[in-house]
């Protein structure tokens, strides 16, 4: 399947992935240290390439925040945290 694809976008010079990029998306559950996330993968993704999402908790000006980690690649590397605020967020 994925071979005919390729063949069609190439003969298209790329625009079948230009149509259903946007459309084919999917999420899978993901767990990690006992917390429970998603993996959002693109259309032609695969190994378990995509964007990771897991919730966790830093320490912030003191105090333990809750964060959201934010992951890429086959290997889920961490790419950056997002924050409910701009405050905590501010070193």
């Amino acid at each position: 399947m994925s071979a005919k694809l390729i063949k069609a976008d190439e003969k298209n010079h790329y625009r079948v992935s230009k149509k259903i990029s946007a459309k084919w998306l999917q999420a899978k559950t993901i767990h990690k240290n006992g917390t429970t996330g998603f993996n959002a993968d693109g259309w032609l993704a695969g190994a378990g390439n995509g964007t990771y999402f897991l919730p966790t908790q830093k320490v912030r000006h003191g105090k333990k925040v809750p964060t959201l980690r934010i992951g890429y690649g086959a290997g889920n590397w961490r790419m950056a945290y997002a924050y409910k605020s701009k405050a905590l967020a501010k070193k």
